[in-house]
């Protein structure tokens, strides 16, 4: 299954219900589910909050080894080793939040 989305804006809900509402999807344990939805609500969070797309595309399809979800964006890229290290050393009531 591959689906474009734009805008994305104010979809978030029907691209997580379009991954958990296909076949490949829906076969899997009650477990599995949770974890994939999760999984979803994350990345559309991301691309939603950081990246600046006004588009994603999703695709889902069934591997030799299980499923795999790929989202595809144009927004801004993310590289986490381009981020500082968070200071793990002061009080928790002291941290950055994210």
């Amino acid at each position: 299954m591959k689906k474009r989305f734009e805008p994305v804006e104010g979809r978030n809900a029907e691209i997580i219900e379009c991954v958990m509402s296909c076949g490949e999807v829906v076969s899997l344990s009650e477990d599995i589910r949770f974890k994939i939805r999760l999984c979803v609500e994350e990345v559309e969070e991301n691309i939603l909050c950081y990246s600046g797309s006004t588009w994603v595309e999703l695709s889902v399809e069934r591997t030799g080894e299980g499923i795999e979800i790929g989202f595809r964006d144009g927004g801004i890229e993310f590289n986490p080793l381009d981020k500082e290290d968070p200071d793990i050393t002061s009080s928790i009531e002291d941290r950055q939040g994210g």
